[in-house]
């Protein structure tokens, strides 16, 4: 079952229920129907863009940390009289 179908079979149950209790009509339950799966699917995507933003925007601050400490480890080499090596290429299969 996919988030979708989901979230129309929720959407049906709370507007039948509010038909039952006189809060809806039976002729705008439908219309209610998508109203509610549109709103909750713009909630999501709205929430998927913040989410995507937050991780890029953290991404690019490990890759800002991990490229110091890779200078910083490289500078510790020299100190210490280590050559860096650039790595090895896997032999072609």
């Amino acid at each position: 079952m996919h988030f979708t179908e989901t979230s129309q079979e929720q959407a049906e149950k709370v507007v039948n229920q509010l038909v039952k209790d006189g809060k809806a009509r039976r002729k705008d339950s439908e219309e209610l129907v998508q109203q509610l799966v549109r709103r909750g699917r713009k909630a999501t995507e709205q929430m998927v863009s913040t989410v995507q933003a937050e991780i890029s925007k953290q991404m690019g601050k490990f890759a800002g940390r991990l490229d110091d400490i890779e200078s910083r480890v490289e500078e510790l080499a020299q100190r210490a009289g280590v050559a860096s090596k650039p790595a090895k290429k896997a032999a072609p299969a």
